[in-house]
């Protein structure tokens, strides 16, 4: 399972994309923050920065992951203390967010089910507050 919290540009042909939190289901006290950038004309994504943050078991309960662009710098945040920062890739236009779970993934990350993977699965989230 890939749960994950990231926007992506809302134009037809996004320049961004920005993981607010992203987790593999092997390994849940690991949470991935990353933005990309995308040529113009589609292609492959280029990771400009991503920050690893080690914590607790993040599927046995609720955490607070937060993000923020300013004007020169991109930080987020997992229950209120700044986990990554960088000025790396800033993108202020317009963004979709999306929350969703995947099974499986691309390539190898986080690869194929199985039968070690649970079924039923859930992505329970309790809010989304977003501010501008």
């Amino acid at each position: 399972m890939w749960p994950a919290l990231w926007m992506d540009e809302a134009s037809g042909n996004p320049a961004a994309e920005f993981d607010i939190m992203e987790m593999l289901g092997d390994a849940p006290t690991t949470i991935y923050q990353t933005n990309h950038l995308w040529p113009s004309g589609g292609g492959a994504g280029t990771q400009v920065h991503q920050c690893t943050f080690k914590g607790p078991d993040f599927s046995a309960g609720f955490h607070v992951f937060g993000f923020q662009i300013q004007a020169t710098q991109i930080t987020w945040y997992v229950d209120g203390a700044q986990t990554c920062t960088t000025s790396q890739g800033v993108n202020a236009n317009p963004v979709y967010l999306m929350l969703n779970t995947a099974v499986g993934g691309a390539g190898s990350w986080p690869g194929a089910p199985d039968q070690t993977t649970v079924f039923p699965n859930y992505l329970d989230i309790d809010y989304v507050r977003v501010c501008q």
